[in-house]
């Protein structure tokens, strides 16, 4: 058992008093983060005076214990109890492992009496967490998504993860299909879905399973969408460069257009062109701004 402190330190061995005798019962506490577990404190007054004793404990977060009575007068020869608590939040603070701590007793009439007792708190570890995707929908020949993975319990968590789907026509390529997310920490796994043979365009629902690799076994499901559109014959850009370069053509003519008022093409007749400068133009530049979206759409559905 891996301890959070050093039992092996002086300070975390027993010691005995002359006008104190103390016990504590059990020395070894075992419980789950959230739920309480008890440890009985007896004290007897060794002196021939009446003393006042103080109970401390040391090495334990003092959010984590409460004593039923912290100090309390005694009798010579009489015997004093009090009950120890001790109750970590179920969080992912709540670190699973042993935890070695002391409780001492102090005389208040002569504060250099003093007894300690040893003690070991071990605390299980506790599941808790969570996988969302992110997207869950996307579109093209293949669809890139991301798992992200929280572990809200106080112990690392392992999980496996698998993609199906109804038809069992998609691949799933996850770039970790087994990921260890420490306490309280997030991991986030790379997945890419693609079908195994080419198709027609077609929307796919899949779902993730992510399976915990501990004793519980337990699993959760993410759903996505993928909708596939095939390479077309044609490169992505090829159309969208078309129209640009059209729309350009478009606006270079119209701005020629405005440069000149006339243009004699017959001996007896003249053609005005200036006033199809504004419609060249502005075909032009919706023929450009089409293209531009067009190439930005094409260029997202083939990645």
């Amino acid at each position: 058992m891996e301890l959070k402190n050093d039992e092996k330190n002086e300070n975390h061995r027993d010691k005995i008093s002359s006008s104190i005798g103390f016990s504590l019962s059990p020395t070894r506490l075992e419980t789950s983060p959230g739920q309480p577990v008890e440890a009985t404190l007896k004290i007897r007054n060794l002196s021939v005076i009446v003393d006042r004793f103080h109970i401390k404990i040391e090495g334990l977060d003092p959010t984590w214990w409460t004593l039923s009575i912290p100090t309390f007068a005694c009798f010579p020869g009489d015997i004093c109890e009090s009950k120890l608590t001790v109750q970590p939040p179920k969080e992912a603070e709540s670190i699973a492992g042993g935890y070695s701590f002391r409780v001492k007793v102090v005389s208040e009439a002569n504060p250099q009496e003093e007894a300690i007792v040893a003690a070991l708190l071990v605390l299980r570890g506790f599941v808790a967490w969570d996988v969302e995707i992110s997207p869950t929908r996307s579109e093209g020949r293949r669809g890139t998504y991301r798992l992200t993975a929280h572990n809200s319990g106080n112990s690392d968590a392992v999980l496996l993860f698998e993609g199906k789907d109804a038809e069992e026509a998609l691949m799933f390529n996850f770039d970790q299909s087994k990921v260890s997310v420490p306490a309280g920490g997030t991991k986030q796994v790379k997945l890419d879905v693609y079908p195994k043979n080419n198709q027609q365009q077609k929307l796919y629902n899949f779902q993730i399973s992510a399976r915990h690799a501990g004793q519980t076994a337990e699993t959760k499901m993410s759903i996505g969408q993928l909708e596939y559109i095939p390479k077309q014959r044609f490169p992505w850009w090829l159309l969208p460069a078309i129209l640009g370069a059209i729309g350009i053509i478009l606006i270079g003519l119209g701005i020629a257009a405005g440069a000149y008022e006339t243009t004699t093409l017959y001996v007896f007749s003249s053609t005005p062109y200036k006033g199809y400068m504004a419609p060249l133009m502005a075909v032009g530049a919706v023929l450009v701004g089409v293209a531009v979206v067009m190439g930005l759409r094409n260029k997202k559905l083939v990645r």
